[in-house]
């Protein structure tokens, strides 16, 4: 077995690297457990490159494996199968390190590696995970070098690796933007956990859950002016069934069937309305983000009778659409008795002090805005907190939170508020979304946030519809124990140490943040949002009306130059023929013509040899070719210095000659 290739030990560098920054990648979506088991195996095959450790014990090497793969059964029940798939790709990624004794192995653990490349853009788009993917490649084509080309320096290996990767750029560029944008071919069920997203039930605690991760949820470019904070109440949700604890939508529906629930609007022309555009990252859910009331044109958004927005499919990708809100029209809505009946249910044994609390209070009002106003006012007034880490509650989390904790976030106030709304024989359900975003005023648009996300309630008030309030904004600010802006929730906001949002009282600090953010925005609008739209636009700019004639030459036009581009980067040159080549040729095409009328000439035979037997062919030239083979004998063999462009001439004059008696 030949292992000279291990010879190099930073081709087992780059390996480990590039597995972990591959597992780094995807850490958010992969069990902790994957670690010490790829690290075991890393960590072994190290040492046994500088020596340490003998070869991997059978036995232990059995034990791992089943140990490895009874975790992943284990864990496989409560996730979905593209989670379990990755969970099998990068254990069997970090595994193969074992098994590194011949080169085979090595291109086996490359393409590993390249596929998992390909599997982070399932979950991600954004620009960063493009760059690192981009040094992944160039690791992974330095370790190929490395392989076949051990004796170059390593450096060299990883500047042609990246010279590689370079002149692939044009061309992948240009497939991107003149090849047919499709959709995806099919879907896969991705499990969401709550860094994610939003999920599609709510209980104690779930929204402050989010409130740790400063990924971005989407971004907004209004056509106007952008909307004051106050109102920024991005709905997604409505949650309108409550079990005591949780709260859930009505109906379950599969991520994989239509809503049936939709709406159509009558014409809208003449109400107020707000326009702008939404993107979307990946969430993997049917649910979109509007303001109130939304609507869209766009053929893959529905708007429900709940008043939301839903894609017609899950968003595995990053997704733009466009948005007309109209403020004003909920007042315009009726409820029906379905409807009623559905927003006024309420569990049957559970939080009994909060239904004795509301009975005895609703009494004491003469309608139902003036009692709301009263709750609010008890939020305002007595002691409840505000805070990003309340007590946890148990069964009767309203009970508990109401007369007990008085410690809650958004969820807890909205689901208390709700249920009290509810018990006081008001129309109420819970609404999550996202309230607020990051403006930038020098791009001109707004971010929103995982930490943004929010939970508020809507109530229906006769002759002003489906009524929003927020019991969480009500809340004393001198009882806000910490608010995603305070100093001493940093280390919980952005959770990861890394995270810039941690750094926003830096001021140069910040300024990178919101640069990177410019950069991603630029990204997503132009890069990741590019669609068949956008590439019909992009045509028509360039070639004014299409048709398949001139996308077919500007196709081939683009591939000639840069295939043109790529033969002259290989090496290859046009070089003009040298004044003594050029006298060469002269000669070879008096070889050539005289083959055609039967005079061959052998290579054995010097130009006299050949002189000779031109003459005893053709004794009519003899004067001829004697003074041709003269003075090519000359200007070759007999020391001239050089040849000039002169007697190039003279040959071509005394064939042409020649030729005109044959």
């Amino acid at each position: 077995m030949n292992n000279s290739w291990l010879v190099n030990r930073h081709i087992i560098i780059w390996m480990i690297a590039a597995y972990f920054i591959s597992l780094l990648m995807l850490l958010d979506y992969t069990p902790w457990w994957i670690l010490p088991f790829s690290g075991v195996a890393i960590g072994w095959r190290w040492l046994y490159v500088i020596g340490k450790v003998s070869v991997f014990n059978r036995l232990a090497h059995h034990g791992l494996t089943l140990s490895a793969v009874a975790m992943l059964i284990v864990t496989s029940l409560n996730n979905g199968m593209m989670e379990n798939m990755v969970n099998l790709l990068l254990l069997a990624y970090g595994l193969k390190f074992i098994e590194l004794r011949q080169k085979r192995d090595v291109l086996v653990l490359v393409i590993v590696g390249m596929i998992t490349i390909a599997v982070t853009f399932i979950y991600s788009e954004a620009l960063t995970t493009t760059l690192v993917a981009a040094i992944l490649v160039v690791l992974h084509l330095s370790i190929l070098l490395s392989l076949h080309a051990p004796q170059m320096p390593w450096y060299k290996q990883l500047r042609t690796a990246a010279k590689i990767g370079a002149l692939s750029l044009p061309l992948t560029a240009s497939l991107f933007l003149v090849m047919p944008q499709i959709g995806p071919l099919w879907s896969i069920s991705v499990a969401s956990g709550a860094t994610t997203g939003l999920s599609d039930n709510m209980s104690p605690g779930d929204i402050a859950q989010l409130r740790g991760s400063a990924k971005l949820a989407f971004s907004v470019i209004f056509d106007d002016e952008p909307v004051p904070e106050q109102q920024r109440y991005w709905r997604a949700l409505v949650l309108d069934k409550f079990d005591g604890r949780q709260w859930q939508q009505r109906e379950k529906r599969s991520r994989w069937l239509p809503y049936k629930d939709e709406v159509t609007w009558p014409d809208l022309s003449g109400e107020p309305s707000i326009k702008y555009r939404i993107i979307a990252k990946s969430s993997n859910q049917h649910w979109l983000f509007g303001l109130n009331v939304a609507t869209s044109a766009d053929n893959d958004v529905k708007s429900m009778a709940d008043l939301t927005l839903k894609s017609s499919t899950p968003l595995a990708s990053t997704t733009a659409y466009d948005v007309v809100s109209y403020p004003q029209l909920a007042r315009k809505l009726t409820l029906s008795a379905a409807q009623r009946r559905y927003n006024l249910m309420v569990p049957a044994d559970s939080n009994q002090k909060t239904k004795v609390w509301v009975e005895a209070q609703r009494v004491q009002f003469s309608s139902d805005l003036a009692f709301a106003q009263s709750v609010l006012r008890m939020f305002n007034e007595q002691p409840y907190f505000y805070t990003l880490e309340p007590p946890l509650l148990g069964d009767d989390s309203v009970d508990e939170f109401l007369f007990t904790t008085q410690r809650g976030f958004c969820s807890h106030y909205a689901s208390a508020f709700t249920l009290m709304m509810r018990y006081a024989n008001i129309p109420a359900r819970v609404v999550t979304g996202y309230q607020g975003g990051e403006w930038n005023e020098e791009v001109k648009y707004l971010n929103v946030y995982q930490y943004d996300a929010h939970a508020w309630t809507e109530i229906w008030i006769n002759g002003s519809g489906w009524v929003r309030v927020d019991p969480t904004a009500n809340i004393h600010p001198d009882r806000v124990i910490s608010s995603v802006e305070d100093d001493q929730a940093q280390p919980f906001l952005g959770a990861n140490t890394f995270s810039l949002v941690r750094y926003k009282q830096t001021p140069w600090l910040n300024s990178l943040r919101l640069t990177l953010a410019n950069i991603e925005f630029y990204w997503s609008r132009w890069v990741v949002e590019y669609n068949s739209e956008k590439q019909m636009k992009l045509l028509e700019m360039l070639l004014g009306k299409l048709t398949s004639l001139k996308v077919i030459v500007f196709t081939l036009a683009l591939m000639s130059i840069i295939g043109v581009m790529l033969w002259w980067q290989s090496g290859f040159r046009w070089q003009r023929p040298t004044t003594k080549q050029r006298f060469e040729l002269v000669y070879t095409s008096l070889i050539t013509k005289m083959s055609r009328h039967g005079v061959i000439r052998q290579r054995h035979q010097t130009p006299n040899d050949y002189c000779q037997l031109v003459m005893a062919r053709y004794p009519n030239i003899t004067d001829e070719i004697q003074e041709f083979t003269d003075f090519y004998n000359r200007v070759k063999y007999q020391g001239v210095a050089g040849v000039s462009q002169q007697d190039v001439k003279h040959a071509k004059r005394l064939l042409m000659q020649l030729l005109k008696k044959i």
